[in-house]
């Protein structure tokens, strides 16, 4: 059996090469975890402002909705009341006396 022999870098090797990249990497990786908890916040504030406009804009289309269809039933009014005042004054013109004529013929 063969002994292995593994490579020990010297102590000034570990402390000004190892260690700091050892430390620059965990760094990083922090950074990152970091980042992508900041991007994880940022993309649920974007839903809840998407969602807060959404229902603003479903306030504001319910409420023109309904002015509209208010519009809508007062034009329907308006139009039914003209047609009955309308009937009304046909039917009034209709009941009146037809002229009389006399049957002595006027002189000119």
């Amino acid at each position: 059996m063969a002994t292995k022999e593994y490579f020990v870098p010297s102590e000034e090797v570990m402390t000004t090469i190892v260690l700091p990249t050892i430390i620059f990497c965990i760094g990083m990786v922090v950074a990152m975890l970091v980042g992508i908890n900041k991007c994880k916040q940022w993309e649920l504030d974007k839903i809840v402002e998407m969602r807060r406009t959404r229902r603003v804009l479903q306030r504001i289309t319910a409420r023109l909705r309904e002015k509209n269809f208010k519009t809508i039933q007062n034009a329907r009014n308006m139009r039914k009341r003209a047609a009955a005042a309308k009937a009304a004054g046909k039917m009034t013109e209709n009941q009146r006396a037809p002229p009389i004529y006399s049957t002595r013929q006027q002189a000119v």
